[in-house]
């Protein structure tokens, strides 16, 4: 704050001494005993320089305030890399550019606000923090309380009651990242050891998160939880075991839930590293000298999971890569899984590693005049069947079925009905889980229903010029996505962009139909 410069005060005016013009009064003023005071020019109103000095003290604090809180919005919790694993491996984290997505704000700063807008109307008293005997009125019944950021603001029955109620029947039941067992909810959190800590903590943070989206008073406790569990994970990733994978793809899913921190990303690629490094890729008679158990004992130092449940928690990371990688509109941030992963291509993820190819196929035919290329070709008629299972490589297909010049028309006119059908089922399915409540991600569900639906449109487009008949299902199917993609916004504020674009092209798209 710059200093002030006060005119001479009016008593050293009169008897012509040195006024120093000191708050809260000149040397000379001090010393006589009076009140030092002075006329203001701009109003030729008389000044006490005590009602100065009290501005400039209030001035001085609410400055300090504000700079404080500039700082803590600059502060964004992150994985220290100074426990990264073996920088031989770093070619696996690939960044292609900042997100084309903004995940939305999710900082220090904003912790204040949820004190204060999002507990409920109970009331309960406390000590203030730095305020010796006084107490306050704080609005709380999530459990959290006001004696500081950390473990000690949670109460342990919350953990234990969003892990119970909520992470163990909902969220795992629909998206199994971790074996009940792992979860040890009989000592207090506190007492258990640091990779047991870290996924009881991490469980009920995501449970939080993913509840907040109904009772906003839970957004305190997941912001508390994860903080917590970030000062618990350094010591996790130094040990270099399979705890280490399984407390990452915790962390990773509570990005899939909440995208605010916008950690998801680096996340992915410290498990990339880190599964190559303990050779979660290799099957498990190529894996020489190391311990196996039959059990995910976590407090076992060295053990290794057994194989079947690495192979399952694998598929599971692998599957947030894909569903990332597509809603950022990003290159694969692992690589060719047929190569590094052979045990991984059968079974449920093969569509999957099916579906990363065509994303390579199409990569490699940027900037061409015509992207239908013999590989191209041959890819889909080696891999496109009649199955539901091909719905994905169907919406992958679409930008390309839009292309169509005279070599490759038969092409785009074989497949935009497929396209069109893979659409239609790709948004029935997510309407389904959507009315079901059974949406982990918001954010990723928001990008995935607005590329089928946009998919959709392009294609019943064209179906109608050629004489395709437009059916019920078809305007069932896009108001299904008009409201998927509002309820999403209320939840994922930047979803408004995708709600509000569709919402313009549906519009257009039911005027001219409606016209033909």
């Amino acid at each position: 704050m710059a200093e002030l410069t006060l005119p001479t005060c009016t008593r050293c005016r009169k008897t012509k001494k040195k006024c120093d013009r000191g708050l809260p009064g000149c040397a000379p003023c001090v010393a006589a005993g009076v009140d030092c005071s002075f006329t203001d020019p701009s109003s030729s109103r008389v000044v006490t320089r005590k009602y100065v000095s009290r501005l400039h003290d209030r001035c001085q604090e609410l400055e300090k305030n504000l700079q404080t809180l500039q700082r803590s919005a600059t502060v964004e919790a992150d994985v220290d890399t100074g426990f990264d694993i073996d920088p031989q491996l770093t070619p696996l984290y690939v960044t292609t550019g900042s997100s084309i997505v903004y995940l939305g704000p999710g900082n220090a700063a904003s912790l204040g606000t949820f004190f204060s807008t999002n507990l409920s109307s109970h009331t309960w008293e406390t000590r203030a923090a730095g305020k010796g005997s006084g107490h306050q009125r704080l609005r709380d019944t999530s459990g959290v309380r006001e004696e500081g950021l950390g473990s000690n603001i949670i109460e342990q029955s919350l953990i234990w009651d969003l892990i119970r109620s909520h992470f163990l029947p909902v969220v795992n039941r629909l998206c199994p990242v971790i074996d009940p067992q792992q979860l040890k909810l009989d000592v207090k959190t506190d007492r258990l050891p640091h990779s047991c800590q870290l996924f009881v903590v991490s469980a009920a943070a995501i449970a939080a998160a993913h509840q907040a989206r109904s009772h906003s008073r839970l957004n305190v406790a997941s912001i508390a939880l994860r903080q917590w569990a970030d000062r618990l994970l350094p010591r996790v990733l130094q040990d270099h075991n399979d705890n280490s994978l399984q407390a990452l793809a915790l962390l990773i899913l509570y990005e899939v839930v909440d995208p605010s921190r916008k950690q998801i990303w680096r996340l992915l690629g410290f498990a990339g590293r880190m599964i190559t490094r303990l050779r979660w890729h290799l099957p498990c008679d190529e894996e020489p000298n190391l311990m196996h158990t039959e059990s995910l004992d976590t407090g076992t130092s060295g053990h290794r999971y057994p194989a079947s449940w690495r192979r399952r928690l694998l598929k599971v990371i692998y599957r947030w890569e894909r569903s990332v990688c597509r809603t950022l509109r990003r290159d694969a941030l692992l690589p060719s899984m047929n190569a590094c992963f052979p045990t991984l291509v059968e079974g449920s993820a093969h569509a999957l590693f099916q579906e990363q190819m065509l994303d390579e196929i199409l990569r490699n035919s940027r900037g061409r005049a015509c992207p239908v290329t013999p590989d191209l070709v041959h890819f889909i008629n080696n891999n496109l069947g009649d199955g539901e299972s091909d719905g994905p490589l169907l919406l992958t297909l679409a930008p390309v079925a839009h292309h169509a010049c005279e070599a490759c028309v038969e092409y785009a006119h074989q497949w935009t009905p497929e396209i069109c059908k893979a659409a239609m089922l790709q948004l029935d399915m997510m309407f389904e889980a959507y009315r079901r409540g059974e949406i982990i991600s918001h954010w990723i569900s928001t990008v995935e229903v607005f590329t089928a639906a946009s998919a959709f449109l392009a294609t019943a487009t064209q179906l109608s010029r050629t004489g395709y008949g437009l059916s019920a299902e078809w305007y069932r199917g896009v108001l299904n996505a008009c409201t998927m993609l509002a309820a999403f916004s209320e939840v994922w504020p930047d979803g408004k962009a995708f709600r509000d674009t569709f919402h313009t092209l549906s519009e257009q798209w039911l005027s001219q139909t409606w016209q033909t």
